[in-house]
């Protein structure tokens, strides 16, 4: 039994330092990448010519979008919880669990 609970011993602290914080890490310095939706192919279209100013880039849409419609499913922050809550699906789906 002495080799298993060796075994043990050594398998849980060598899966515990890949918790650890490592301070001799130094954090990466990120480098400025111009980023195409085409991804550099030739033969896709580009966006610049094929959208309208107005709507180009995420966040022009979403103020595009405002201005169409201040009612909008886009903008909207939607109750998760609360509605998960409301519907009763954590009980539902631990019902259907509950009879496999």
């Amino acid at each position: 039994m002495a080799p298993l609970s060796s075994l043990l011993t050594v398998a849980l602290a060598t899966s515990a330092s890949a918790f650890s914080v490592q301070s001799a890490i130094k954090p990466s310095v990120r480098t400025e990448t111009k980023l195409y939706e085409n991804f550099g192919f030739d033969f896709a279209e580009d966006q610049v010519e094929n959208t309208p100013q107005i709507i180009l880039g995420e966040a022009n849409y979403k103020k595009w979008v405002n201005s169409v419609d201040p009612n909008n499913m886009l903008n909207r922050q939607y109750p998760v919880l609360s509605r998960v809550r409301e519907l009763g699906l954590l009980e539902k789906n631990c019902g259907a669990w509950s009879s496999l």
